[in-house]
């Protein structure tokens, strides 16, 4: 018999990393053990004048009991990268036998790459990203009480995070193609949002979420980071293999949804070995402990052949959080 606890919802984080909290995007939901589409309770910016990491985000995290943290930025260091600094000073010659690519480029980087290649932390301006998304993490950690360590499968207790990586959950399910990152960009944001919520990945927003979201792309990715989450919690994400598993806990490791280029020739890793990407595997809903088999059917890549899809926002008699 499944204790009822373990039958509550699960509370999820979306955070779409900056380094200023005026870009710094936030999604807060809910994923019920029998429905596999994620409720968005609220989303905006940490720069906003609320204080919502303070005044939102600690609360629903302290006071969720099992939650998952969804973070869009790199929480580790590629191990190069450590090797070369390491008593380094300026002038001095590369240790030998070190290449460019270990040093600027994770484990997961180069397996990630097959369905999006992710920016380099070792090399991009991620870094600064990176840098400030550990820090948030550090203040929930404090702000909570808890230790919020990262989680490794569906089935961790308690509070954890994860590291996703929005642009490579829409590519692995061939959601959409258009542009949405400028300002001007809001149709490619509203038909993002459409994508999520006809393939029932998402509820359909409040009205208020919806706007935040058609306004902010860094809004929008945050949503994204939910849906990233969602995919991690039913085990529908490729795994870090085994030969990798001690370089994966360094550096850090992407969680996206396993699709069919998963199976396609990967790229070489640091020793210049092929990297092996993982099977499909049926796909097994994990919720504090329980576990159920279902399909490994690829979600449907548009709903455009649908005859009735769900509203993009919530009706106005539903009350906006």
């Amino acid at each position: 018999m499944i204790a009822a606890d373990q039958m509550s919802p699960i509370r999820l984080v979306g955070l779409d990393a900056a380094s200023q909290h005026s870009k710094f995007g936030y999604a807060l939901g809910t994923l019920h053990p029998t429905a596999e589409r994620v409720e968005v309770e609220q989303a905006g910016l940490l720069g906003d004048r609320d204080d919502p990491l303070r005044n939102q985000i600690v609360p629903f995290v302290r006071e969720g009991g099992r939650v998952l943290i969804a973070i869009d930025a790199p929480l580790g260091w590629p191990d190069g990268l450590r090797t070369l600094l390491h008593g380094h000073q300026a002038g001095v010659r590369i240790p030998d036998g070190l290449e460019k690519d270990p040093c600027f480029r994770r484990h997961t980087d180069l397996v990630v790459r097959v369905v999006k290649a992710p920016l380099e932390v070792g090399a991009d301006r991620i870094a600064r990203a990176a840098f400030e998304a550990l820090r948030v993490l550090d203040s929930l950690r404090n702000e909570t009480g808890l230790s919020l360590p990262l989680a490794w499968s569906p089935g961790f207790t308690g509070a954890a995070a994860i590291e996703v990586y929005p642009g490579a959950t829409m590519a692995a399910r061939k959601l959409t193609k258009v542009q949405y990152k400028l300002p001007d960009q809001g149709t490619g944001r509203n038909d993002i949002i459409g994508a999520i919520v006809n393939t029932r990945l998402v509820e359909p927003l409040s009205s208020k979420s919806l706007a935040r979201a058609v306004q902010n792309a860094d809004v929008l990715d945050a949503i994204l980071c939910l849906v990233a989450a969602r995919d991690f919690l039913l085990g529908e994400c490729g795994e870090p293999d085994a030969a990798h598993a001690e370089t994966v806990r360094r550096e850090g490791w992407i969680w996206v949804r396993r699709s069919l280029q998963w199976a396609k020739p990967a790229n070489q890793n640091h020793n210049g070995r092929r990297c092996e990407p993982n099977q499909r595997q049926p796909l097994r809903l994990r919720f504090a402990g329980t576990s159920a088999i279902s399909s490994a059917v690829p979600v449907p890549k548009c709903s455009r052949t649908r005859k009735r899809s769900p509203p993009l926002c919530r009706s106005s008699s539903e009350s906006d959080v």
